[in-house]
């Protein structure tokens, strides 16, 4: 597996672990999915579950709703349950283990 795959592999698990923030998660997740990762090198499947969480990761934002002008915008809450959903398709089609990524 690629460096950028493992990359994104960890700030899943990390995430979900609670080891880092929404923000550092989607930050750094949308800076691996833009700049590092080579997307046409993945399996369809695996590209289309990774690409899922990329299009909810690009709509955080670290406000109140009340303070939303946008209605797509996700919530840390939305962000880790897009991130464990994706996580678990990712076990799912094999592209991962439980013991590379355990659950919480």
């Amino acid at each position: 597996m690629d460096a950028p795959v493992e990359k994104l592999l960890s700030l899943l698990s990390n995430f979900q672990n609670h080891r880092i923030s929404a923000q550092t998660f989607c930050t750094e997740y949308e800076e691996v999915w833009n700049f590092e990762l080579l997307r046409n090198t993945l399996p369809e499947a695996q590209y289309s579950i990774l690409n899922s969480l990329f299009d909810e990761v690009i709509y955080f934002i670290p406000l109140p709703k009340s303070e939303w002008d946008y209605p797509k915008y996700r919530t840390e809450g939305e962000i880790l349950q897009a991130a464990e959903k994706a996580l678990l398709s990712l076990q799912q089609g094999g592209f991962t283990t439980n013991a590379q990524h355990p659950p919480q």
